[in-house]
């Protein structure tokens, strides 16, 4: 099949020299590669086509002639492949062969040794037996060796299989773990912050209970001293006004006795009591004084503790303002980083379907260059960015002629 394919392609005139080419190929290398299968086709066309470089240099620099060589090396790399695989299934073909003449050959010499008990010596046949019994050892033991190297592929992929399926289960299973561990991490601190918030609103509460009593009792007591002390006072002062009228009696009752004197008497007598009455117009004023003092020490005390407990009634109002508008922001922080999340990944999908089309439209830019480009000859830079294909070009005379015999006047 091989030496008809590259006959078909040359002719009948070089039937020869590929026949013992394919043979002499298949005899070093029974099961040849594509390298193979191209290096014998080189051969084959140096052999059959003369050298020469003529407008080769011209053809090889034309983007027209690239494309199509580059076009004619996949086919023919396709053909090659093809080849091979016909290959193989022959020597599959004659595997199989080979298996079934083995096969006759057990049946023939089952038949040969039921032939041989009627006929042979007991000598020769336990001799034959040995030989039959060498061959078909052998023929056991190339067939247990290609199963144990076939159980062995297959123990190996499935073993390399399973690492690779265990591997992904324990990637899967640490990821799970880790963002379930997060996720009840998060929950925690949650609940830690709820609940020292908990306890500090309730110690300020206890302190600000506390306070309150203590304020409280202080003025509880300021008030019950006031009283007690106006009370003293206003004793002291009935009891030095008694004293003093006392002793004025005693004065008036000695000039009355004495009978003389008596203007001077009256004299004195207006004069004491008007010294009496001024002593207790300015004791009054002193009482009303310390009285409006101590009341408005009084009312001074009630009105601070009145105002700290608005101060501390304000501050609570405060921190609840401040619990109020931080639960607002969490929850509005938690809408928006939803709602970020969600914009991000409408974001990625924008711009994944974006560069899609932009890598569409510049692949087809670049179809479009590639066509334009091949109409004209390569530059010196992309001579020698495609010398690897210009040189397999200019050796090989039967793709020249490939090129050329494809191309036409096309180009």
């Amino acid at each position: 099949m091989l030496a008809h394919k590259f006959v078909g392609k040359l002719g009948t005139k070089y039937a020869a020299d590929v026949a013992a080419a394919v043979k002499e190929l298949l005899e070093r290398v029974p099961q040849p590669t594509d390298a193979d299968l191209g290096r014998l086709e080189s051969d084959i066309h140096g052999k059959a086509a003369p050298q020469g470089r003529g407008r080769e240099e011209q053809l090889v620099r034309n983007w027209c002639a690239f494309a199509v060589a580059k076009q004619i090396e996949d086919e023919e790399k396709k053909q090659r492949e093809q080849t091979r695989k016909k290959l193989e299934q022959e020597r599959l073909k004659q595997d199989l062969k080979r298996q079934m003449e083995e096969h006759a050959l057990r049946h023939r010499s089952e038949a040969l040794e039921r032939k041989m008990l009627r006929e042979a010596s007991t000598e020769d046949l336990q001799r034959w037996r040995a030989e039959q019994d060498a061959v078909k050892a052998q023929i056991a033991a190339t067939h247990d060796e290609e199963r144990r190297i076939r159980e062995d592929q297959i123990a190996n992929t499935r073993s390399r299989q399973q690492a690779e399926h265990d591997s992904e289960v324990r990637r899967q299973q640490a990821e799970l773990a880790r963002i379930t561990r997060e996720a009840q991490e998060e929950v925690t601190r949650a609940e830690e912050k709820k609940a020292a918030e908990r306890a500090r609103l309730e110690r300020i509460k206890q302190e600000n209970a506390a306070h309150r009593i203590i304020l409280e009792q202080r003025a509880k007591e300021a008030a019950e001293q006031d009283m007690r002390l106006m009370q003293e006072y206003k004793e002291r002062l009935d009891k030095e006004e008694a004293d003093r009228a006392e002793k004025l009696r005693r004065i008036g009752a000695f000039w009355t006795e004495k009978g003389a004197g008596k203007k001077e008497a009256e004299e004195q007598r207006r004069a004491e009591a008007l010294i009496v009455a001024e002593a207790n117009a300015k004791e009054r004023a002193d009482i009303a004084r310390e009285l409006h003092d101590r009341e408005k020490k009084r009312t001074g005390c009630i009105n601070t503790a009145l105002q700290n407990r608005l101060a501390m009634e304000e501050r609570r109002r405060r921190q609840a303002d401040e619990q109020e508008k931080e639960r607002v922001y969490l929850e509005t922080a938690r809408k928006l980083s939803e709602a970020d999340k969600q914009a991000e990944a409408a974001k990625r999908q924008r711009k994944r379907s974006a560069m899609l089309r932009y890598t569409a439209e510049l692949e087809r830019q670049m179809a479009e260059t590639r066509r334009m480009r091949q109409q004209v000859d390569m530059s010196e830079t992309e001579a020698l960015l495609n010398a690897d294909m210009i040189a397999r070009l200019e050796a090989d005379v039967a793709l020249q002629g490939k090129v050329k015999a494809r191309m036409g006047a096309a180009c």
